[in-house]
């Protein structure tokens, strides 16, 4: 599947977002099973998979 730039970011950030309500409510509902916070669901921002890689196929 492809998705261009824009839309990945606004589908991992409404992702993040979603998941971060859910753990917070998870662990509003049963807090003897956190021992610390929720993880961050942020966004970090464009990233490469192989940032030190060239482009041998061209």
């Amino acid at each position: 599947m492809y998705i261009q730039n824009g839309y990945a970011f606004f589908y991992t950030f409404a992702l993040g977002k979603m998941r971060d309500k859910l753990y917070l409510q998870k662990k509003k509902e049963k807090p003897s099973r956190w021992s610390g916070s929720t993880r961050n669901w942020d966004a970090t921002g464009p990233v490469s998979l192989n940032p030190d890689r060239t482009d041998e196929a061209a």
